[in-house]
């Protein structure tokens, strides 16, 4: 038999906190845990969410800064995308109802 580590405990404790993610609907999750000097286990749990847009303003329309651009859902939450500053929109650069991901270009703004 082989001597047990806590390293042997590491693979539950992984698969408990994707539990604890997805019972409390988080996106993400970070821990660190020490066994002793430089012995350590870091691990970070995450899972994809895909959020949804809806346009707000065609384009051609002018808008100020602070208005709303674009809706995003997210995690069943509604983000109001505001205009970071006073123009045209341009161009709409993704459709109703398409999923986005962080930091994708979404709107040209003049």
């Amino acid at each position: 038999m082989s001597k047990k580590t806590p390293h042997d405990s590491d693979v539950s404790f992984i698969q408990s906190l994707a539990e604890l993610l997805r019972e409390n609907d988080l996106t993400e999750l970070q821990v660190k845990r020490d066994y002793g000097e430089n012995d350590s286990l870091n691990v970070r749990v995450s899972r994809q969410t895909q959020a949804v847009v809806q346009a707000t303003v065609p384009v051609g329309a002018t808008v100020k800064e602070g208005d709303t651009l674009l809706i995003i859902e997210a995690m069943k939450t509604m983000n109001h995308i505001p205009a970071p500053r006073a123009g045209t929109i341009k161009r709409i650069l993704v459709e109703d109802g398409a999923p986005v991901e962080f930091g994708a270009p979404l709107v040209i703004l003049e």
